[in-house]
């Protein structure tokens, strides 16, 4: 698989990219990151993923330097080089310290790290005949306001994708402190129930998705009802129609959840699927 790298503005080898030991990232897990999706060579809801960039760096006391505009530069610039069409690109912010555990940012630099690669989306029959899904049994999803961050501390994440993949799942969904329905280790989820569309709200504690915002949005233009509301996995279990939303897996149908089987993609589903895109 071919990567097109770009650290601090330079375009390199992916075997040449690196980043200082004492990166922040690297130490501690303190860094913040998106991932994007090019469609046809445009990056799609790159403003609004530079947004939630800038308002988790504001959260964990990252100084924004280098500016938005030119980050937003250099993505493009990266998914150019590559060559590609459709991508999938990620970017990284996370600062460079003078020594360990140096408390000070008055010298600290800020790095950032881009690569593009060829996207690759789940086959069809998935989307067709819907994912498997099953709640995360080893970890809870990380407590607000952490969970709102965008972060490179994802060990919550990735236990969770872990135990899914282990158990033959396409995703694992998280629960919150108080036992309900977070979100998945890398999605947001959704229901239906009585033709309403239902998903929990960001006090549960899950990350301000860019998806799961433009499917709200999708849902009120198309007239479908919808609702924020806490969960539980009885609720979710007992629905007839899920789906998981992401900027990768774009809005997936739900064709297994705990082991109850959904119907895949559900006439709201593929109604929300149709119009998405």
């Amino acid at each position: 698989m071919t990567y097109c790298v770009n650290v601090n503005g330079r375009l390199v080898h992916r075997a040449k990219a690196c980043i200082p030991v004492f990166d922040s990232a690297f130490l501690y897990g303190e860094g913040v990151f998106e991932t994007l999706l090019a469609r046809n060579g445009k990056v799609i809801d790159l403003d609004q993923h530079l947004r939630r960039m800038k308002r988790s760096a504001a959260m964990v006391g990252m100084p924004l330097r280098p500016p938005q505009r030119r980050i937003r530069r250099e993505i493009l610039r990266t998914l150019q080089r590559s060559g590609l069409q459709d991508a999938y690109l990620r970017l990284n912010l996370s600062t460079h310290e003078g020594g360990l555990g140096r408390l000070s940012r008055r010298e600290d630099r800020l790095h950032f790290v881009i690569f593009a690669g060829p996207y690759e989306p789940y086959p069809r029959r998935v989307y067709q005949k819907g994912a498997r899904v099953a709640v995360v049994k080893s970890i809870r999803n990380d407590p607000l306001p952490l969970a709102a961050i965008k972060s490179t501390n994802y060990l919550s994440k990735m236990i969770g994708r872990r135990e899914a993949r282990h158990a033959g799942m396409h995703e694992g969904i998280l629960l919150n402190q108080a036992g309900r329905i977070a979100e998945g280790a890398s999605s947001s989820l959704f229901m239906v129930k009585n033709g309403r569309l239902l998903t929990p709200p960001l006090s549960e504690g899950l990350l301000p998705s860019i998806t799961r915002k433009a499917v709200i949005e999708l849902a009120r233009k198309l007239r479908i009802p919808f609702r924020e509301k806490p969960l539980t996995i009885a609720e979710v279990r007992s629905a007839p129609e899920i789906f998981i939303v992401s900027t990768l897996k774009r809005i997936l149908p739900v064709g297994e959840f705990e082991g109850s089987r959904k119907k895949a993609p559900g006439p709201v589903t593929r109604r929300m699927m149709e119009a998405y895109g």
